[in-house]
């Protein structure tokens, strides 16, 4: 599995759907777990709570593979 949740755009019916997976295999307990992370995504998503994002760091110095001028001609 990929994404544990899920956040699709229906640009067409200007709908939002929220989809999270559960395990079949732990089907009651992974359904209220799924529940209760898809209410937390909705009240995000509407404002009415703030989701706090893990602090990043980087593992390397970031390096480009292109001079100035090659990325000037890329535009």
């Amino acid at each position: 599995m990929l994404f544990k949740e899920t956040v699709v755009f229906d640009h067409y019916r200007q709908k939002i759907v929220l989809i999270a997976n559960v395990n079949p295999a732990e089907l009651d307990e992974s359904l209220e777990v799924a529940k209760k992370k898809l209410k937390n995504l909705r009240n995000v998503l509407a404002g009415k709570e703030r989701f706090e994002f893990e602090k990043l760091e980087l593992k390397s110095s970031l390096e480009t593979e292109f001079s100035l001028q090659e990325m000037t001609r890329l535009r």
